[in-house]
């Protein structure tokens, strides 16, 4: 059995980007002419709030971002990957770094999927890291999906090979990945952790956290902020992060939680129904299209013609679709 590694490139280039320079945002209050530099937006608005001040369109912030040379950078991807590959001593390595037309922005979706990061500042040096992690590492671009998307398939590829499949954990969508072993980072060292096929869920301070199918099905589910989709924006049923916890909390097997997400979408849309899509298009809807939709939003792909049909997944577990 080998072991092969996969790396989520776009996750160590911003990682090591994001850590070589410092931010800041330089308010110009435009009737006097005068400016301050403050941490953050934050800092700013608690400032005027404690100066019983109004911030108006007389303050004009303008995002400060101070880095460190590109060699920098570069350094410290390389020293952050051979921390990484010193430990698991791989057979192989497989890194992605930057992808290409996503079918999920494609999707008929209320809000564009990951809508919300087009007003976020980028690190400076970010494309030369992927370029650099690509060069070097003999990386490969995602075409057609998402970076997550070309490590999940290359990870059961590997499964499907009879291989250990390890990768470093940088994000929470990897966390459903059952099968796979991740690379945890923790304060004492590293740990591995097979992620599980049922898993669980935790809730503190309004966050949810989790691992298997349960976590899987929470996102379907509910929402997922950084990639901008809310399971429930279309409907009147009054839902949430909390809600979605204790929908799954308690269940035992992959047929009860698929069975808990089935009448949950047919909670959220029990009537047909129209809606105009983030493109301007309309649709119509019911609830097993809205199921399927979500789906193709919280599943990443696990092999590269996988056709992302939630029906597989609840026929793999005698769930009927009717």
């Amino acid at each position: 059995m080998k072991k092969i590694l996969i790396l989520d490139g776009d996750s160590v280039a911003y990682k090591c980007a994001a850590a070589a320079e410092e931010r800041s945002i330089d308010v110009l209050h435009k009737p006097t002419g005068k400016s301050k530099v403050f941490k953050h937006r934050t800092e700013f608005k608690k400032s005027m709030l404690e100066r019983g001040k109004e911030i108006t369109a007389d303050y004009e912030v303008t995002d400060v971002q101070e880095s460190e040379p590109l060699e920098y950078v570069l350094s410290t991807i390389k020293n952050h990957i051979k921390r990484i590959t010193d430990y698991v001593d791989p057979d192989e390595l497989i890194i992605y770094a930057g992808e290409q037309f996503n079918f999920r922005y494609d999707l008929p979706l209320p809000k564009p999927y990951k809508g919300n990061r087009t007003s976020n500042i980028r690190p400076v040096h970010l494309s030369k890291a992927k370029e650099f992690i690509r060069n070097k590492y003999k990386g490969s671009e995602a075409v057609g999906f998402e970076v997550d998307d070309a490590c999940c398939i290359a990870a059961y590829d590997a499964l499907r090979n009879g291989d250990k499949a390890i990768m470093y954990r940088y994000e929470k969508d990897q966390d459903s990945f059952n099968g796979v072993t991740l690379l945890l980072d923790e304060p004492m060292g590293f740990e591995e952790k097979v992620v599980p096929d049922v898993g669980s869920l935790t809730y503190n301070k309004s966050t949810v956290k989790g691992d298997g199918l349960k976590f899987l099905a929470w996102q379907w589910t509910c929402y997922d902020d950084s990639d901008h989709y809310c399971a429930y924006d279309l409907s009147s049923v009054k839902f949430g992060g909390k809600a979605g916890y204790d929908l799954l909390k308690d269940c035992k097997t992959e047929q009860e939680i698929l069975l808990a997400v089935k009448k949950q979408f047919q909670t959220f849309y029990p009537d047909k129904f129209e809606y105009t899509c983030h493109k301007g298009e309309k649709h119509e809807a019911d609830w097993r299209s809205m199921m399927d939709l979500y789906f193709r939003c919280a599943r990443m792909l696990r092999k590269k013609d996988d056709p992302l049909d939630y029906r597989l997944l609840l026929d793999e577990y005698g769930v009927n679709i009717d």
